[in-house]
């Protein structure tokens, strides 16, 4: 019996132990699969789409009139994984930020694993000022994560210059943001080259929208405190001046009895003779009512909208953005 109750312990252990190595090993291969589609997701995540690869004015030689990127660097990546995935060595379209563009650039990957791109006798193009875009943006505030979804669409969208303001209607926090550490609040224009946080994460976000589009210029940044500031600054001569804001229905007036004249759709103001737009988007609310219309008025803006409905912020811009251009492109 003694013996038997042995064999009996030795079996119900044995199997005790496979069936702990087998959960075990289920356990992991569980976990590897999680962790690869995890990295997969975050890879595609990080990917960012260029039709146009972007250079810094630094990166460009005059001398030897080629530029080498490294193997390591994000562009020479995007290039040999997605662009030639079938057949390397194809021309590139590239660009200098603010500067000039090449559509049919050769280039070729080095022993190391380097790009390297042979601009030659057009180097002098790449660096040409590049044709600002015909429309200025005064945006209230948004949160810190909303602003960093907004600023490659604006980017990739066409703006010349950003004002970035505060508002009645918008949480004063929100200039605590890390994106906006290193940037003082002032009412001139700064380029973000000059004026970017010590990551660079403004200008690379800036970027990213350029290489999207394809077009070089980045739009020139300043930190107003607030509204009046930004209008001040903003203020240019020969400019159709819109201020969105939801439409309240006919006969509206403010709290104070006053009243507010009712907004027009975009296409109402366009006039031939403007040589520039300046759009001022506001909190998801609207402006405040009814001080900060009261300044539109004073500043001579017109007051625009897309309806009585109350829009997210990225959702109004992006359409104001593209009615604008389209309007100056009409105008052309």
């Amino acid at each position: 019996q003694r013996v038997t109750l042995r064999a009996v312990c030795a079996t119900t252990l044995m199997r005790c132990m496979m069936w702990f190595v087998l959960c075990s090993i289920r356990g992991v291969l569980s976990m590897s699969i999680v962790v690869r589609r995890v990295r997969q997701v975050n890879f595609r995540g990080k990917v960012r789409m260029m039709n146009r690869l972007l250079l810094e004015l630094g990166e460009v030689s005059t001398s030897t009139e080629t530029t080498i990127l490294s193997a390591q660097d994000r562009r020479t990546q995007y290039v040999r994984k997605f662009i030639w995935r079938e057949k390397i060595g194809e021309s590139l379209r590239i660009g200098v930020v603010d500067h000039g563009n090449l559509d049919d650039c050769i280039a070729h990957l080095q022993n190391d694993g380097s790009l390297a791109l042979a601009t030659g006798e057009h180097t002098k193009v790449l660096l040409k000022k590049a044709q600002r875009p015909r429309l200025d943006l005064i945006l209230a505030l948004p949160p810190p994560l909303r602003l960093k979804r907004m600023l490659p669409i604006i980017s990739m969208l066409g703006v010349d210059r950003l004002f970035l303001c505060g508002s009645k209607q918008s949480d004063k926090t929100y200039f605590g943001s890390i994106l906006l550490r290193n940037l003082p609040r002032v009412g001139g224009i700064g380029r973000i080259a000059d004026a970017q946080n010590s990551t660079g994460e403004l200008r690379s976000l800036f970027i990213e929208g350029a290489e999207q589009s394809g077009f070089t210029a980045i739009p020139t940044l300043a930190l107003c405190s607030n509204l009046r500031t930004a209008l001040t600054s903003a203020k240019q001569q020969n400019t159709l001046q819109l201020a969105a804001h939801p439409d309240r229905g006919p006969n509206y007036s403010f709290d104070d009895g006053s009243s507010m004249p009712r907004p027009q759709s975009v296409n109402h103001f366009f006039d031939s003779s403007m040589n520039k737009v300046l759009l001022a988007v506001g909190p998801e609310r609207g402006w405040h009512e009814p001080s900060e219309i009261q300044y539109f008025i004073e500043y001579g803006f017109h007051l625009v909208t897309l309806g009585p409905r109350t829009l997210r912020t990225d959702v109004a811009l992006t359409s104001l953005l593209a009615l604008v251009h389209d309007r100056l492109l009409f105008m052309q």
